[in-house]
């Protein structure tokens, strides 16, 4: 099966909440922040400056549709799910 379950489809993407909390809207704020001092090269995660790789990596990540994702590559991710499985079978 694919990793959302055995019906082979993702789960209904949920409904939107309605408007965020204070607290939601200032952490969307301070990860806005960090992103754009990433993308200039001024803030890191485990330093001073941000590489150009880290910048790239945090910016895909906090702009990745999973939804859209996993429709786009759902024949990929099948095939690479049940090549890990036969290769996990092949070691036993």
């Amino acid at each position: 099966g694919l990793p959302w379950g055995s019906k082979g489809t993702p789960p209904e993407k949920e409904e939107p909440k309605g408007e965020e909390t204070p607290q939601e809207q200032e952490l969307s704020n301070e990860q806005t922040k960090t992103s754009d001092l990433r993308d200039k090269g001024v803030a890191g995660a485990g330093g001073e400056t941000a590489s150009q790789g880290e910048s790239r990596y945090c910016g895909a990540v906090d702009n990745l549709d999973y939804d859209k994702f996993n429709k786009e590559n759902a024949e990929d991710i099948k095939k690479l799910i049940q090549n890990f499985f036969l290769f996990f079978l092949y070691m036993i």
